[in-house]
């Protein structure tokens, strides 16, 4: 395979990854219940206006966590706010007060499914135009 099709081709496997991390969430807001009864990945605002994006958020004897990879972001930024660090685990938990969390947004599977999908297929319609091209006329040498 010639160097310049191998690079089509790896731009087009990047691509293809690119759109399977991709993430949607709702935009209408919820509640500290509510997402902690949502089995999937929130994002939340603090009052500061950040942002942070947490694997799912946990009710434990009254008082909710939100779940983090250990090396994220909201790891790192909200230090002060973790409880519970055990080395052997990949995972931290962070404890959410009133005072921190200002909205909440649920990820949306369908429509980040769907942005996958829509993604892929746009993306090999075009990749199949330039073969077209390259095969009828000779675009890539």
């Amino acid at each position: 395979m010639k160097k310049s099709k191998l690079k089509y081709l790896t731009f087009f496997i990047c691509i293809l990854f690119l759109f399977q991390n991709c993430r949607v969430y709702n935009s209408k807001s919820v509640t500290i219940e509510d997402a902690a009864q949502y089995p999937g990945r929130v994002k939340i605002k603090t009052n500061s206006n950040d942002t942070y994006k947490l694997e799912n958020i946990k009710k434990e004897e009254g008082t909710y966590y939100g779940v983090v990879k250990k090396n994220s972001k909201a790891a790192n930024d909200l230090l002060e706010h973790i409880i519970n660090e055990n080395s052997s685990n990949k995972y931290v938990q962070i404890l959410l007060t009133e005072d921190l969390t200002k909205d909440i947004h649920l990820q949306s599977k369908g429509k980040s499914t769907g942005l996958s999908v829509i993604g892929i297929a746009l993306l090999s319609l075009l990749v199949g135009s330039l073969a077209i091209v390259a095969i009828l006329g000779g675009f890539f040498g």
